[in-house]
């Protein structure tokens, strides 16, 4: 069994990893211990910076049990009063179920009721704890896939009275697909409701939705005993109107998501602004968003394009990820990449400012493979302003790695491939424009541009830039002057 490499002191180190305030791994210099380690089976030349993890694993339990029932960055995150008021409202909850399983009246009806429920509620609860803020970046997708798990599951209830010796097992699945209902439908409703709310109304908005999903109910309600009674005894009639029922439901939903012109930016939406900003030097406004961006939550297009079924056209982007997470070869360049930015360190702070970040592709852009197409590692205190560069400068490393593999591309023009070819020029761009008189955010033609141009572009096309909902990782790091003790 090879001996585990242990973490370099912090003096001896090149940047430390910290996840949720504990130190979780160590990129080591190349004259540190770890790299001597590294180096010991014969390789010459300079010894590339290792990536190392630190101990730790007896917290395992803790933290899935706070990624199941508790928010994101807690308790930083919420109100100093959530804590309590969720103790209360789950006992207020259990004494309410259990209430309900004493009205039961035959025992097997009541185990079936619970493994029903407990497969329902199991599945909620695991699916909360692995989507957490991604419900609120792309409340469109999830609330999309609420109203089609809906339609699973009431498939699955209507269909489990024709198979009766599925129909536990029929009733469990759907309730597993009415969970997921529920738990992405009320945190997408919220999003949503923000979204509407123009004047801090978001509790009013929020009524007259309730109302309004009442009034539908009743006629609902009306509709269906009216053609419960004229279909009776008629399943054919009965399967028919159904599945044309589901179809219009999903096409109807689909409709209200397009409707949506959410002015918010998450990573599918600046990755499409970006390539239409770089090849045309214009912004799409958040009305022409709507008509273009995806409907397919993130897990599903990861999915796909592990598959090779779609979804290749904006690279998959790692914000903040915990280094112990990527691969090899990925850890070894983002490691080379902080060592570059330790030794600039002292430059970037007399013109003005440190780095923040540190980004990385992989090697030809990445694809269909199991990592990610680029990684941006964030440095402690990083601002949302450093969160959105970052991001976008990931996207253009891999761009320009899918160009530098397979050669010049004619869906960019070439003031775009010369900006995918020196993305920190590119970032920059502003600055030096500024300083030769031709304006803060000039572009040098169609296509191309620059970042603090690209910026300008969106606010003029009516996107919200201090709304930013990109997903991150809970990992910041600490390198150069982070480290110095004198």
């Amino acid at each position: 069994m090879p001996k585990a490499t242990s973490p370099p002191s912090r003096s001896a180190a090149l940047a430390l990893e910290f996840t949720e305030g504990r130190q979780t791994a160590a990129v080591a210099a190349p004259d540190g211990p770890a790299a001597v380690t590294a180096a010991a089976g014969g390789g010459r030349g300079p010894v590339a910076p290792v990536v190392t993890a630190a101990g730790g694993g007896g917290r395992g339990v803790a933290q899935a049990f706070a990624a199941c029932f508790l928010p994101e960055g807690f308790p930083h995150s919420v109100s100093s009063d959530y804590l309590p008021y969720q103790l209360w409202d789950s006992i207020q909850g259990l004494s309410s179920y259990l209430r309900g399983m004493l009205s039961s009246q035959a025992m097997l009806a009541g185990v079936g009721f619970f493994l029903k429920d407990f497969t329902g509620m199991l599945g909620g609860i695991l699916f909360a704890s692995t989507q957490g803020s991604g419900l609120d970046c792309y409340a469109k997708q999830w609330r999309l896939l609420a109203d089609v798990m809906n339609d699973i599951g009431l498939a699955l209830e209507l269909a489990s009275p024709l198979l009766p010796g599925a129909f536990l097992l029929l009733a469990c699945l759907g309730s597993l697909a009415r969970a997921v209902t529920g738990v992405a439908g009320s945190a997408t409703r919220m999003a949503l409701t923000q979204h509407f709310a123009l004047q801090r109304n978001a509790a009013d908005i929020a009524a007259k939705e309730g109302s309004q999903e009442t009034a539908v109910t009743l006629v609902g309600m009306v509709l269906g005993m009216a053609f419960i009674r004229a279909a009776h005894g008629l399943e054919p009639l009965i399967w028919s109107a159904f599945w044309a029922l589901t179809a219009l439901h999903v096409w109807a939903n689909v409709r209200a998501m397009r409707c949506l012109r959410i002015a918010s930016l998450n990573q599918a939406r600046l990755g499409l602004l970006l390539r239409h900003y770089l090849r045309t030097g214009e912004a799409l406004t958040p009305g022409q968003m709507a008509a273009e961006e995806s409907l397919v939550p993130p897990p599903l297009q990861l999915l796909l394009r592990r598959l090779g079924l779609g979804f290749g056209g904006v690279p998959l982007v790692a914000v903040a990820p915990r280094l112990a997470t990527l691969r090899p070869a990925m850890q070894q360049q983002l490691a080379a990449r902080m060592q570059a930015a330790a030794e600039e360190e002292d430059k970037r702070r007399r013109r003005g400012g440190a780095a923040q970040y540190v980004a990385a592709a992989a090697p030809g852009g990445g694809g269909a493979g199991a990592g990610p197409d680029a990684v941006a590692l964030l440095r402690q205190g990083a601002g949302m302003g450093d969160v959105l560069e970052a991001y976008c400068a990931s996207l253009m490393l891999a761009w320009g790695a899918q160009l530098s593999g397979r050669g010049p591309s004619k869906l960019w023009p070439a003031p775009a491939q010369l900006a995918l070819a020196d993305v920190e020029r590119w970032l920059a761009a502003a600055a030096a424009a500024a300083a030769a008189g031709r304006g803060r955010g000039a572009a040098p033609g169609p296509g191309g541009g620059s970042y603090e141009g690209f910026l300008a572009s969106l606010a003029a096309a009516g996107w919200a830039l201090d709304r930013v909902a990109l997903l991150q990782g809970p990992s910041r790091l600490a390198w150069g002057a982070d480290l110095r003790t004198d």
